[in-house]
């Protein structure tokens, strides 16, 4: 192909990256704002997408999302874990490799939570007579994530700033600031977890296309798919430091 052919195909690759982009951006702030029109226009795109022959048809971003909520999991879990007396670590215990070793594995629980999560969660509402594709699951599951990403963009860097790495700490905090942040931090991530619960659940109503009871049912098989992970993860863990 000539070059003016080639700057044509760039060029037609480049415009239709730009639109995709725009339509991802348009489909989140509508999950976020109106989630049942959001949720129902996201999986109407991913049937697009499937039909087109494009794979994942869920889209790889339904990924990243699953992979951020799971980090993000694990920062309000070393903020609360200290606060409810779950876990003990002072300052001069903690490591900045303890935290990026942290977030690394919440970020490949999430995605293995999602996968096993809709696979059950596909199985158990066949078998209630629902047909529901394990795609549309994930699809709800990473998309709920995406108030996390203010755990990253926001929270996270001003609990750096403000309280140093002693925010993942039980050591007592002295200065006002510091403590007043901290409260305030741990609070917000909690209204942003909330607000993920919310979106799952309105999510969970479109795929399924039924009320509250299947967001209920779908809430349980998340629980019990995360709960399933994190024992394997444990007794994997104890097995491994026994056999060394």
């Amino acid at each position: 192909m000539d070059e003016r052919g080639d700057g044509l195909t760039a060029s037609s690759t480049a415009t239709a990256r730009r639109y995709s982009s725009a339509d991802l951006g348009r489909t989140l702030r509508s999950i976020v704002l109106s989630p049942r029109r959001g949720f129902g226009s996201a999986i109407a795109a991913a049937d697009k997408r499937a039909s087109d022959g494009t794979r994942p048809a869920e889209g790889s971003t339904t990924y990243v999302l699953a992979a951020l909520g799971g980090g993000a999991a694990v920062v309000l879990w070393l903020k609360l874990g200290g606060l409810l007396g779950a876990r003990d670590i002072s300052a001069t215990e903690f490591r900045w490799s303890y935290l990026i070793v942290g977030l690394i594995a919440g970020a490949l629980l999430g995605l293995v939570v999602q996968a096993l999560w809709a696979y059950v969660a596909a199985v158990s509402f066949r078998f209630g007579g629902r047909e529901i594709r394990p795609r549309d699951l994930r699809l709800v599951w990473g998309a709920s994530a995406f108030p996390q990403i203010l755990v990253f963009l926001v929270l996270l860097p001003l609990d750096l700033l403000i309280v140093g790495s002693e925010t993942f700490t039980t050591t007592r905090l002295t200065d006002p600031l510091a403590t007043g942040w901290a409260a305030i931090s741990i609070a917000l991530a909690v209204s942003l977890a909330v607000w993920s619960v919310y979106l799952f659940a309105r999510g969970m109503q479109v795929a399924a296309g039924s009320g509250w009871g299947a967001s209920l049912a779908g809430a349980a098989l998340a629980a019990a798919s995360a709960v399933a992970v994190l024992l394997v993860v444990v007794v994997a863990t104890r097995m491994l430091g026994a056999g060394s």
